[in-house]
């Protein structure tokens, strides 16, 4: 497949002769590229601390690979359809519908279409003196990568700095930066919520690891991460597609298979040693989640 290369890189004149030659477009989705970029140059904005200086929204249909070397602006990207890889600092993000990335400036990224090679993607791009320094206070100084369950408060944001910026009203430059804040702080919110998120899942999975032998009701498990039994269990599942009981079988399962495999340990011992009072039930559970019983799945490794 033939890609369309767009490479930046170019001088500020350059950007400023792109820029002039910018097409907009309107109309179905569904029927046609939209390519539209609205920026704003007002005299004394290079001395604001941050200000989001272009608001863009493309559609695309066809194979696109874009690159840019050291972008001396953050972007923010939403994907509101369709599929791209997006590749900076080494790492690979695969955005479907409904993801945001985050880039920094000083970043070299590139970003490529992937088979139907389709995309409706909306971005804004912030500029200021105290970009580097705000971004780092508000712990957007690296790539992130988010899932936006309900998109309607960042697009909300997105619509509401675009019609600011294409305003280009002196006027409505308080608003203008407010709403700039206001977005950067959801961002800000919503990493933290993340990375949160990710620490209360990583010790919720240590403990369901852990200690197979002892009982660990999932009551005494929320109560411990002071939750609540209903919220734990939807954080778990919507994570790992089952419930944190369901998890720690599994867990058992694969340390019974472990054990069958490499110690002669008898089949009573080894239910004992993951917490099963009775090796019968071992045995029914461990038939019902391998198809095999405990003796035949034994045999099978050794021979």
């Amino acid at each position: 497949m033939d890609y369309k290369t767009i490479s930046y890189g170019f001088s500020d004149k350059m950007a400023r002769q792109k820029k002039r030659n910018i097409q907009i477009f309107s109309g179905n989705f569904k029927k046609k590229e939209i390519g539209i970029l609205n920026y704003w140059r007002l005299p004394g904005q290079h001395s604001w601390p941050i200000r989001p200086f272009a608001h863009e929204e493309t559609l695309r249909r066809v194979p696109i690979l874009f690159r840019e070397e050291f972008c001396r602006y953050m972007i923010v990207a939403f994907l509101e359809d369709g599929h791209l890889d997006y590749f900076c600092d080494g790492k690979e993000y695969h955005l479907s519908a409904g993801d945001l990335i985050v880039i920094p400036s000083g970043s070299t990224y590139r970003f490529q279409t992937t088979h139907p090679h389709f995309y409706h993607k909306k971005v804004i791009e912030f500029k200021g003196v105290n970009l580097v320094s705000i971004c780092e206070t508000l712990g957007l100084n690296k790539v992130h990568c988010l899932s936006l369950d309900t998109p309607e408060e960042f697009l909300g944001l997105f619509h509401e700095i675009g019609a600011l910026i294409q305003s280009r009203e002196p006027k409505n430059i308080p608003l203008l930066l407010g709403k700039c804040h206001e977005l950067l702080s959801f961002l800000s919110f919503r990493i933290s919520a993340v990375r949160q998120t990710r620490n209360l899942l990583n010790t919720i999975v240590e403990r369901l690891e852990h200690y197979l032998d002892e009982p660990l009701p999932i009551r005494n498990l929320a109560a411990e991460l002071h939750m609540s039994v209903s919220g734990l269990e939807k954080l778990f599942k919507r994570k790992f597609r089952m419930t944190p009981g369901e998890y720690r079988q599994n867990c058992r399962v694969e340390q019974a298979k472990y054990l069958l495999k490499h110690t002669e340990n008898s089949l009573k011992e080894i239910a004992y040693q993951l917490g099963y009072c009775n090796p019968y039930y071992f045995s029914s559970e461990f038939r019902r989640m391998t198809g095999f019983s405990p003796s035949s799945f034994r045999k099978t490794n050794f021979d």
